[in-house]
């Protein structure tokens, strides 16, 4: 346990034993490093006896070199390697992390035990040692570091459990014989190196068993373990598997869409003379995905993406410029202010957004003494919309928006409607609607419901697809974006808000 310094050499220094409490309070992070390092020679690496009771918001960080992305973000219940968006389970509290940068692999021991090992694409010298705890915009973030070292040594490090090629391809295998093709999928973004060929004929089997389950068709899934198998053997399952394939009932392939800055200047006099075309910008490029019978697929970004208004092409309510969109059923977008208008009352708006929502005048008053009772706004109903709070308004929304359940519904931020008690009640309504539902899309800013709920996610930032499927991955991808920045282009990016 101690803390160090660069000597001249470009290795540390070791001082006095320590320890030292990290906090990030009042919009300012806090950090440790270590710059003008030169560790460029065998093994590198870093040991961290660290508490993280108190880190909620996964904006710990520990970058090793330049590069944001090789790079470990802490939680109080998770480790990720931000380069795979590899999510790695630890136990709240203290625990022993280990980061090795070695001549082929950076590997991450937890306890002792290998989690990850993934492969450098290119070995780069090491002239930066950075642990950065980011701040939150409500709470005050803490982690207590109890131990921190930095080695550069000759050679293999020794005395942790490095689990050989065997060891790791047999771990594999085991979850191939089990058909649990999510746990392979994960294993698969953790692990580098590990030959899958004397798996195949088994692999190929736990492949034939997804062809034969009922709901919830997990095509990314599918299609990343065959990204592991011969070309010529992915080949020959698909082309075998063809007419096994579920069908999709949502596809979405190459959407493109483009919208007006201004659309009232489309037919502008001025322009029209000038012959100036009104100027436009690209709401969302080349977005790719299928959703099947049974999935419930979380579409995240940040605000801006392009997340509602997907909702609202997939509707038919704005125009694509390219690509293709298929529905095959009937499909229903459930949002806050749907065919709301203030000056009416809250029972005349009930009976407009019906309307809007394709209902009749019978299938409306079937179930508009449901929608008033759910809502808990008897005694306010014949009152004009425009004088409720904020509250009523959003629980008579949430209360015509789930009154129904097409085969395809699609829900624009539903999750928060009115106080805590109408919040716990609309909750097990919402999975009422889910569960009635053949496919479920959802738009939300709730990473935790995309984690506990969905069984596939959508990534999009600045209208561009940065990652779809294992919600577990897609929900990494959102945080590293909203935390560091798009590591699609990691120029001039630091894990640091200075």
């Amino acid at each position: 346990v101690a803390r160090g310094r660069p000597d001249g050499n470009g290795s540390i220094e070791l001082l006095e034993p320590s320890g030292f409490y990290m906090v990030s309070m009042a919009g300012k992070n806090a950090r440790i490093f270590w710059e003008d390092l030169e560790l460029d020679e065998g093994t590198i690496v870093v040991h961290l006896l660290i508490d993280l009771s108190s880190n909620i918001d996964h904006n710990l960080y520990l970058q090793l070199g330049d590069d944001p992305a090789k790079a470990l973000r802490f939680s109080n219940s998770s480790v990720t390697w931000i380069e795979s968006a590899s999510v790695i389970p630890v136990t709240e509290g203290l625990n022993f992390i280990t980061l090795v940068k070695g001549a082929r692999h950076a590997s991450i021991f937890v306890n002792g035990v290998l989690k990850l090992r993934k492969a450098h694409k290119k070995r780069e010298k090491t002239t930066r040692f950075l642990l950065d705890l980011l701040p939150h915009q409500s709470a005050d973030l803490g982690a207590i570091v109890h131990g921190l070292e930095v080695w550069e040594q000759d050679g293999p490090l020794l005395g942790l459990d490095h689990s050989g090629d065997e060891m790791l391809q047999q771990a594999l295998g085991e979850l191939v014989d089990k058909r649990d093709i999510r746990a392979v999928c994960t294993f698969l973004n953790t692990f580098d190196g590990v030959d899958p060929t004397p798996l195949t004929d088994r692999i190929l089997a736990m492949l034939d068993s997804c062809l034969d389950m009922k709901v919830a068709y997990p095509d990314w899934a599918v299609d990343q373990v065959l990204g592991i198998l011969p070309p010529d053997v992915a080949q020959s399952w698909r082309e075998k598997s063809l007419s096994r394939l579920p069908v999709p009932q949502v596809e979405v392939s190459g959407l493109s869409v483009r919208l007006y800055r201004n659309p009232a200047t489309k037919w502008a006099i001025a322009n029209l003379i000038r012959r100036k075309k009104a100027e436009t910008f690209q709401v969302l490029d080349d977005i790719n995905f299928n959703v099947y019978k049974g999935d419930i697929i979380g579409i995240i970004g940040a605000n801006g993406a392009g997340k509602s208004t997907l909702l609202k092409i997939l509707n038919g309510l704005v125009p694509i410029q390219g690509g293709e969109i298929v529905l095959r059923a009937k499909p229903l977008l459930l949002s806050p202010g749907l065919g709301i208008r203030d000056e009416m009352s809250g029972a005349e708006n009930i009976k407009l957004a019906c309307c809007f929502m394709g209902l009749t005048m019978k299938e409306t008053e079937a179930i508009y003494d449901e929608i008033v009772e759910f809502s808990e706004l008897e005694e306010f109903i014949d009152q004009p919309y425009k004088f409720y709070s904020d509250g009523m308004k959003s629980r008579l929304v949430f209360s015509i928006a789930t009154a129904v359940a097409p085969d395809i519904i699609m829900l624009d931020e539903l999750l928060n409607a009115g106080d805590i008690g109408f919040q716990q009640k609309a909750a097990g309504r919402m999975e009422e609607v889910i569960n009635r539902a053949k496919v479920v899309i959802i738009v939300t800013h709730s990473t935790q419901f995309v984690l506990e709920r969905c069984n596939k996610s959508l990534l999009i930032n600045k209208g561009k697809q940065i990652a779809y499927g294992d919600p577990r991955v897609v929900v990494a991808r959102y945080l590293d974006i909203l935390q560091i920045g798009d590591l699609s282009d990691t120029s001039g990016i630091i894990v640091s808000s200075g």
